[in-house]
């Protein structure tokens, strides 16, 4: 009937309209072009989550190692060379250099790349709530903050 499809047609258009919460805030901003634009963007980031062809990928997790951030590198066809130059980089930083071919991840219960819903469990829920509290980044209001701790410590 017509006033079901203005009906369907209405909420269609509403939930293309940006939510009041986004106006204003970096979901608002248009996509950073390079690591160092998003530091801009979002500058107590912890983690950079790196998906790009393999050509650029190393070049690319070494600038976010040496800006401090710690690496989850989704991309493949890294030159071994490459990754372990980019591991030994990390070590030497203090930060988590994860992959190349990186597909998943879940810190701190925060899935990255791909990743399935997962059951956590009573004591697991209860040791990262623990491990949460002690850290320095505890009252942090993004999830990705807390793993602003020393490699030595997951």
């Amino acid at each position: 009937d017509e006033e079901a499809v203005e009906t369907a047609l209405q909420a269609a258009e509403n939930a293309l309209e940006p939510a009041p919460e986004a106006v204003g805030s970096a979901a608002a901003l248009p996509a950073p072009r390079s690591i160092t634009m998003a530091l801009g963007v979002m500058p107590d980031a912890a983690l950079a989550l790196i998906a790009t062809p393999g050509d650029y990928a190393a070049a690319e997790a070494r600038k976010a190692l040496n800006l401090g951030l710690h690496v989850m590198l989704f991309s493949d066809n890294v030159e071994l060379a490459d990754e372990i130059a980019l591991k030994r980089l990390a070590g030497e930083r203090g930060l988590m250099m994860m992959g190349p071919d990186c597909g998943t991840a879940i810190i701190n219960g925060v899935p990255l790349g791909f990743a399935n819903a997962v059951r956590r469990s009573a004591s697991a829920a209860a040791i990262s709530r623990a491990r949460s509290a002690a850290s320095p980044c505890a009252k942090a209001s993004r999830p990705w903050r807390a793993i602003r701790r020393p490699m030595s410590s997951f």
